[in-house]
């Protein structure tokens, strides 16, 4: 019963829209029909503004960090934490207050890591931060956030099951992104490599 209510809770959690709700509450935008119509926090500082961007990014990052932190809270061992994981990214991808329609997981994605492995989010954090200053592509340090984070569990000696987990969830990342713009247009895919804040903001171009 303990398993299945930490799982609850965690979808639950994930399907929470920050990002739809940051963005109609502060620029009155569904951000569904803008822009690569992602319920991301990307396309939420693109098309409406900076801080209804920093809002959603704090919304959708943190319910990672608090379903794996419930899950532990819940007295549940490595399996129920990282299938806590699973499900809040789960809901925030597919969730029932916008017709199953969401996000693409990477918010989310990052809080539950930094939970389970801060030091390898943290280091590949700086990387990526690193890459995208030097390249300004949003696609480039979006794979620099996640990639290096398995190996980097396994340089420290993390057990082989978690190493697989940081592998893994990231994979989930990569497979909903890949099939939510297979119907969107050449200039819309393009957009998904780029960031710029709305009201002015310059372009960062993949």
């Amino acid at each position: 019963m303990t398993t299945a209510i930490a799982l609850v809770l965690a979808y639950a959690l994930g399907a929470v829209p920050f990002s739809f709700l940051a963005a109609r509450l502060a620029a009155d935008t569904d951000i569904r029909k803008v822009g690569d119509e992602n319920v991301g926090a990307a396309n939420v500082f693109r098309h409406a503004g900076l801080v209804a961007g920093i809002a959603a990014l704090a919304g959708d990052v943190g319910k990672g960090v608090l379903a794996v932190v419930a899950a532990r809270w819940f007295g549940g061992g490595w399996l129920l934490v990282m299938l806590a994981g699973a499900a809040v990214v789960m809901g925030h991808n597919c969730t029932p207050m916008l017709r199953f329609r969401g996000g693409r997981g990477a918010s989310p994605t990052a809080g539950v890591l930094f939970v389970l492995v801060p030091g390898a989010v943290l280091i590949a954090a700086g990387l990526a931060v690193a890459v995208f200053l030097a390249s300004r592509s949003m696609t480039w340090s979006g794979f620099c956030l996640f990639a290096p984070v398995a190996p980097v569990c396994w340089l420290l000696g993390a057990p082989l099951s978690l190493v697989g987990y940081t592998a893994a969830l990231p994979c989930l990342v990569g497979l909903t992104h890949a099939m939510s713009v297979r119907h969107l247009s050449e200039g819309a895919r393009r957009e998904t490599g780029m960031l710029w804040v709305a009201s002015g903001g310059k372009q960062a171009e993949a």
